[in-house]
């Protein structure tokens, strides 16, 4: 089953489906949202719009349309709700790709170690670097959640698909993690935050890679990080 929310507030077409097929009706209103059924002899039924509702003023992606532009690179700096990890065998040739062909820039690198890319607001990739003889990884894919959630994540992983789930981790980067396997083979991290203490291992293992305290707001980026491609 796949839900098809509704992308624009008040200027998504209306879908129907006429044989099977899914049409597209102008002028443009505002649709219910559209649940595809295979137990449903038209493979399609509306649910209502109780729990969902349009909160397009989050997301960066403009309205489309023939003048439709696209949003500047996001610089600020935020807690990320999700970002995924991707290997590489070459850290330099990889960041280069994804720079100069798919629009990104690099927001933080360890050198050798890590290169942070974003694009719009909420599209972080973590590049890493694997050896070259190595098989490379299954996808990684990290969320981030609160540390009272991790136990109800432990008891259901291990209950639905025994074996899938290690953890929870105590992570340097000051953060707690569980590590789970998925059926098709993703690698899924959530991730919870731990209390930031400045007086921590943990926190000086963040400033010795250039990233400075903040006991309000937990780490952020120092503003004299090296920030150049050098990878």
């Amino acid at each position: 089953m796949f839900e098809n929310t509704e992308m624009w507030a008040g200027r998504q077409p209306q879908l129907c489906c006429n044989d099977g097929e899914l049409d597209i009706e102008c002028p443009y209103t505002r649709p219910p949202t559209i649940l595809f059924d295979p137990d449903v002899a038209s493979g399609f039924r509306m649910v209502s719009m109780n729990e969902n509702y349009p909160a397009f003023e989050v997301s960066p992606v403009p309205i489309p349309g023939p003048d439709a532009t696209a949003p500047p690179q996001f610089r600020g700096l935020y807690g990320m709700p999700m970002f995924v990890t991707i290997p590489t065998a070459d850290l330099a040739e990889s960041t280069e790709f994804w720079i100069d062909a798919l629009g990104f820039f690099e927001l933080f690198a360890i050198p050798g170690r890590l290169v942070h890319l974003r694009r719009w607001a909420f599209q972080d990739v973590l590049l890493v670097p694997v050896d070259r003889s190595a098989t490379l990884p299954e996808m990684t894919v990290s969320f981030a959640c609160v540390l009272d959630q991790l136990d109800a994540v432990v008891e259901a992983c291990t209950q639905i698909r025994p074996g899938s789930v290690t953890g929870p981790h105590t992570r340097p980067w000051n953060s707690v993690e569980l590590e789970i396997h998925t059926p098709e083979n993703a690698r899924v991290i959530m991730t919870a935050a731990r209390p930031y203490d400045p007086d921590s291992a943990e926190a000086a293992t963040l400033r010795a890679v250039g990233i400075e305290p903040s006991e309000q707001n937990g780490p952020r980026l120092h503003t004299s990080t090296n920030r150049s491609r050098t990878t």
